[in-house]
C-alpha cells in the first residue's frame, strides 16, 4: 500500500501486518503501528486505547501508536517488542474481529471483556481483560458461542448503537483465501450471514467517562495515575514539544517493571521527542536515553551515542547505530576505540560490519585488519581445541549461552553456564537448548541450578529445565526445575534404574518472557561433563562463520581459502515447477500416507520430537518455535489429507506473503529464501532451516519472486512412514476441544 505524500512520511510502503489511518478524502496516510500479520479488526475502550484483533501472532492487542509487533520474523526498531497482553491463542490462528465491552452496556459485570472471532473453530472466544497499572492482560474465558455448524465463520464483530452485538459471518465451507485454489468449485460466493447476540437484561445506555485536562500533558506525564499517564503520552505523541523529554525520563525511572505498557509507551514518546530537530541538543548523558536513541535514526543519535560511551563497554547495538548513522568522520576513530578497549570482540565487529553494510559503506582498511587477526587468532584456537562438550540444538532466535560466576547457597561460588549474557534484557526471550556430549548414566547425578520460572508472583511454569535424556530412544528420564532464585540450590537426579545407559544432559530455556526467563547450571558431580567444558566451542565456530562472511572478499588468499570451510552453505535454488507427471506422484504419495496414518496408531511424543526436530525452526505451536512460516495453533482443524498435502506438496498453494524470493548475484551465485526484512541497502533472508542471510544490495544483478514456498518439497524423501504418521498425529492433536 503506497499514500499520498505526508511531512512524516513522503512515501509510505507497508508489507503485511501495520495499521494506518487516513483522512476521509484520501489526502493523507499515516502509519499508527508497525509489525502483526494481518489484522483483523479493531476496538477503542472507553480510557481511548485501541485494540487489534491478529491472524497469525497473538489474537489481542493493545496498540501503542509508533510501537513494533511481532510477524514473521520481522526486527523491531531497537526499543523491542510492545508488550503482549494474550499469551493463549485461542486454539487458532484464524482470527477475526474484535469487540470490547464497557461503559455498563451490558451491566458493569461485564466491563472489560471482550470478543474475538474464530474462523477456524466456528466460534467467538471471550477474554477479561485485567490491568497492572495501564498494561492490560488477557485472561482467557470460556467461549461466549460455540456452534456445530462447520460454516460458521465470524469475521467481523461489533458493538452496535443498541448494544447488540453483531457478527458477520461469511458462512463458507472454505476458511481461507489460499487454503485451496480461488476458483474452487466449493467455495460460496453468494451466501452470508449476519447474527444479532441481545442481552436481555442488566443493559444500560453507555455511560461516557469525564474527559481529563490534558491542557498541560507534560506535567500529567510527571505525576498523573498510569491511565492517564498513557493519555497525556498520546497527546505528546500528536504534539511533540522537546521541553518534555526530563518529565518522560523522571516517570520512566519511577515506574514500576510491571507497568509494560506504561514503560513502553514512555520509550516510544521519548524515541519521538528525541527524534525532533535538535531533540539531542544540550541533552545530558543518561543510560536510559543512550538506549532510546538507538531508535532514532539520525546522526544526531549517533553523536549522542557516542558521547556517553565515553571509555566505557561498547555493545554490539551501540556499535551497529553508530556505523549506521555517525558522521563519517567519526567512524575511524570509533572503530580504533572499540578496538582498542575490546580487542576480542567478534559480535562487535560483526556489529560494526552490518551497520556499515546497512549504510551502503565499504569497511575502512582499519577495520579489515582487525577482523583478519580476529580470524587468524581463531582458526589457531580451533585447531588446538578438544572435541565439543556441549552442541546447541537448532532454534530460530537461540539464547547466548555464557559462563558468569555466581553464588551457590553452600555460600560457594561457582562458573554457571547459563541461558543468558549477564544484565539479561531483551537477551532472556530467547529460548533455546543446549545439549552435552553422550555419557554413562551413574546411579545418581548431583547439579546445581539457578534461575526462573517466570514473575516471582505469578505461578511457576515448566518451560525451563534441566532434563537426562536416553542417547538412544530420546525419553527423558528424569529432570528438575530451576529454584526461582539467582544463588544455585543443589538437586539429585535419581538414575539408579537407568544406571551403565547412554544418556545426555539437557539445559531447556524454553521461557520467551522479558524477565525472570532463564536458567543456569554448574557442579555436576560426578563430572561426566563439566561446565567449563563449554568454553564457548559452539560461539567459536559461529564467530567463525561471522569472520568468514566478513572477509570472503577481501581477506588475503591463503586466509581466505581457510576461512571457505566456514562459509555457511548457500540455501537452495528454487524448486522447478511440478509436471503433471510429478504432481500424480505426489497425488499418490499423499494417499498413501494418509492410508498408512489412518492404520497404525501414532506416537504422540516421537510426532512432537519430529515437529521440533523438523519444523520448529519456522513454524510455531502454542507460543514456541520460530516465526517465520505461518503459526500452527489449530492446525489440526484441517484433517488429514490437507495436512498431508500441505507438508508434501507445500508449493501447492502458497499465500503471497510466504513467496520465495530469489537473488541472482553479480559473482553468479544465487541466493532463494523468504525475505525478512530491508535494512537501508541489505535485503535480509531467512533459508529453510531458519537461518538469517545478509545480501547487499550492490551484490545483486536480479531479484525475482516466485509463487512457491521456503518450505521444502522433500519430506516425503526426509520422514519415512512411520515418523510422518507420528508426525501428522500429533499435528492433529492441535485443535480447540470441543
Amino acid at each position: 500500500m503506497k499514500s499520498a505524500p505526508s511531512a512524516d512520511e513522503p512515501f509510505l510502503e507497508l508489507h503485511s501486518g501495520n495499521v494506518f489511518r487516513f483522512r476521509p478524502d484520501g489526502s493523507r496516510v499515516e502509519r499508527w503501528t508497525h509489525g502483526q500479520v494481518n489484522p483483523f479488526g479493531l476496538a477503542w475502550d472507553e480510557r481511548g486505547s485501541l485494540y487489534s484483533a491478529d491472524c497469525h501472532s497473538s489474537p489481542v492487542y493493545q496498540l501503542i501508536r509508533g510501537a513494533h509487533y511481532p510477524s514473521f520474523g520481522k526486527p523491531h526498531d531497537g526499543l523491542g517488542f510492545a508488550p503482549v497482553m494474550c499469551q493463549h491463542t485461542h486454539g487458532s490462528t484464524g482470527i477475526c474481529g474484535i469487540a470490547y465491552v464497557d461503559g455498563g452496556v451490558w451491566g458493569p459485570e461485564w466491563n472489560d471483556h471482550l470478543f474475538v472471532g474464530n474462523v477456524v473453530t466456528s466460534r467467538v472466544n471471550h477474554d477479561r481483560v485485567v490491568f497492572t497499572g495501564s498494561t492490560p492482560k488477557a485472561v482467557e474465558q470460556p467461549d461466549f458461542i460455540t456452534s456445530d455448524d462447520p460454516w460458521f465463520r465470524p469475521v467481523d464483530l461489533r458493538l452496535g448503537p443498541d448494544n447488540a452485538l453483531y457478527i458477520a459471518d461469511f458462512y463458507n465451507r472454505i476458511i481461507g483465501h489460499y487454503e485451496v485454489p480461488l476458483d474452487h468449485p466449493g467455495r460460496d460466493r453468494e451466501r452470508g450471514r449476519i447474527w444479532k447476540v441481545v442481552k436481555t437484561s442488566g443493559t444500560s445506555a453507555r455511560v461516557m467517562p469525564a474527559q481529563p485536562d490534558l491542557s498541560d500533558p507534560t506535567a500529567v506525564v510527571r505525576t498523573g495515575p498510569p491511565q492517564l499517564a498513557r493519555a497525556a503520552l498520546a497527546r505528546l505523541q500528536e504534539n511533540p514539544v522537546s521541553a518534555a523529554v526530563p518529565a518522560l525520563l523522571e516517570r520512566l525511572r519511577t515506574t514500576p517493571p510491571e507497568d509494560e505498557s506504561l514503560v513502553h509507551h514512555l520509550r516510544i514518546t521519548l524515541r519521538d521527542l528525541l527524534a525532533l530537530p535538535g531533540g539531542f541538543k544540550e541533552l545530558p548523558a543518561a543510560a536510559e536515553l543512550s538506549v532510546i536513541a538507538l531508535a532514532v535514526p539520525s546522526a544526531e543519535s549517533a553523536a549522542y551515542v557516542l558521547g556517553t560511551l565515553g571509555d566505557g563497554p561498547v555493545t554490539p547495538a551501540d556499535a551497529a547505530h553508530v556505523a549506521r548513522h555517525a558522521e563519517p568522520a567519526l567512524l575511524t576513530p570509533f572503530i580504533a576505540r572499540t578496538r582498542r578497549t575490546v580487542p576480542g570482540s567478534v559480535p562487535l565487529v560483526t556489529a560494526i560490519h552490518e551497520g556499515l553494510g546497512e549504510r551502503g559503506l565499504p569497511p575502512p582498511p582499519e577495520f579489515l585488519e582487525w577482523a583478519q587477526k580476529l580470524a587468524e587468532d581463531h582458526l589457531s584456537a580451533l585447531a588446538r581445541a578438544p572435541a565439543a562438550a556441549w552442541m546447541q540444538a537448532a532454534s530460530a532466535d537461540p539464547p547466548a549461552w555464557t559462563l558468569s560466576d555466581r553464588k551457590c547457597s553452600d555460600g560457594t561460588q561457582a562458573r554457571v553456564l547459563q541461558s543468558m549474557n549477564v544484565g539479561g534484557g531483551d537477551e532472556e526471550r530467547r529460548t533455546g537448548v543446549l545439549k552435552s556430549r553422550p555419557f554413562t548414566a551413574p546411579a545418581t547425578l548431583s547439579l546445581w541450578i539457578n534461575g526462573h520460572r517466570g514473575f516471582p508472583k505469578t505461578a511457576p511454569h515448566d518451560k525451563n529445565l534441566v532434563r537426562i535424556v536416553d542417547a538412544g530412544s530420546g525419553a527423558v528420564l528424569a529432570s528438575a526445575f530451576p529454584p526461582r532464585n539467582d544463588v544455585c540450590q543443589q538437586t539429585q537426579l535419581d538414575l539408579s534404574g537407568h544406571a551403565g545407559k547412554q544418556v545426555w544432559l539437557e539445559v531447556v530455556d524454553g521461557d520467551d518472557g522479558r524477565a525472570f526467563a532463564w536458567l543456569g547450571i554448574t557442579r555436576i558431580e560426578p563430572p561426566v561433563v563439566r561446565v567449563d567444558d563449554f568454553q564457548g566451542e559452539s560461539v567459536a565456530r559461529e564467530n567463525l562463520r561471522s569472520l568468514a562472511l566478513i572477509l570472503q572478499h577481501s581477506a588475503p588468499a591463503g586466509l581466505r581459502e581457510k576461512l571457505a570451510a566456514h562459509l555457511p552453505p548457500r540455501p537452495a535454488p528454487p524448486p522447478l515447477p511440478v509436471s503433471p507427471e510429478q504432481r500424480l506422484q505426489l497425488d499418490r504419495l499423499i494417499a498413501d500416507r494418509v492410508s498408512t496414518f489412518r492404520a497404525r496408531k501414532p506416537d504422540i511424543a516421537r510426532g512432537r520430537q519430529a515437529f521440533q526436530t523438523n519444523c520448529a525452526a519456522c513454524h510455531r505451536i502454542g507460543g514456541q518455535g520460530g516465526l517465520i512460516g505461518p503459526q500452527l495453533d489449530g492446525i489440526g482443524a484441517r484433517g488429514p489429507e490437507r495436512l498431508a498435502e500441505d507438508i508434501l506438496d507445500p508449493n501447492r498453494n502458497v499465500d503471497a506473503h510466504f513467496h520465495l524470493h530469489t537473488f541472482t548475484l553479480k559473482d553468479g551465485g544465487t541466493f532463494a529464501g523468504f525475505l525478512k526484512a530491508e535494512a537501508g541497502q541489505v535485503s535480509i533472508l531467512a533459508d529453510p532451516t531458519g537461518r538469517e542471510h545478509r545480501i547487499s544490495r550492490r551484490d545483486v544483478a536480479k531479484s525475482t519472486v516466485t509463487p512457491v514456498s521456503l518450505m521444502p518439497p522433500a519430506f516425503g524423501q526426509m520422514l519415512d512412514e512411520a515418523v510422518f504418521a507420528d508426525l501428522l498425529g500429533y499435528l492433529l492433536e492441535e485443535r480447540a476441544a470441543r
